[in-house]
């Protein structure tokens, strides 16, 4: 039971961490202080946008290090084909990190779909931990011992300290 729900909160910091909006004491997410994507022309690829993001932290004096996007939006970019029908990224048999132009790609259902994060993450910031991950039992909260029920928290104190907000680029793919 514990390990459920910590893996149920860290996703829900994932999330938090990735598209926050800082409302209500929350967290204020990566997509949320990010720099738009200004790179998009006609006839454009998946491929071809995420290079442009990567080229437009690039000239903004930043060195991308990750791709973040959704897992259906990785498969496309995956079953892109060139027109004799060959994988644009390789064979699909080989066994390989996910990478598009030299860096890594996190595919995570955090994000939204259709959309992606190019990010420079040595120089966007860092993740604070006050306090990691705890779960707590108690039967007397209110009237649960007399119901014979059980109370369970799950928390966690941690943090995303965005020290350059434009080390990251949000767009749509």
């Amino acid at each position: 039971l514990e390990t459920r729900l910590i893996y149920g909160l860290n996703l829900k910091e994932e999330t938090s961490m990735l598209t926050g909006t800082g409302s209500d004491g929350g967290m204020t997410g990566i997509v949320t202080s990010a720099s738009a994507f200004s790179g998009g022309s006609t006839n454009q690829t998946r491929l071809d946008t995420l290079a442009r993001a990567a080229n437009q932290l690039a000239v903004s004096n930043y060195e991308p290090s990750a791709f973040i996007m959704h897992p259906t939006d990785w498969l496309a970019c995956q079953l892109e084909k060139d027109s004799t029908g060959r994988y644009i990224l390789g064979d699909p048999g080989a066994s390989r990190m996910p990478m598009a132009w030299g860096l890594p790609v996190v595919p995570t259902p955090s994000m939204t779909q259709t959309k992606f994060v190019c990010i420079d993450a040595q120089r966007y910031g860092y993740i604070a931990d006050r306090e990691e991950a705890t779960v707590r039992i108690s039967e007397n909260v209110g009237t649960d011992f007399v119901q014979n029920l059980v109370t369970l928290l799950c928390e966690k104190r941690s943090v995303l300290v965005t020290e350059l907000g434009t080390a990251a680029v949000y767009g749509t793919l």
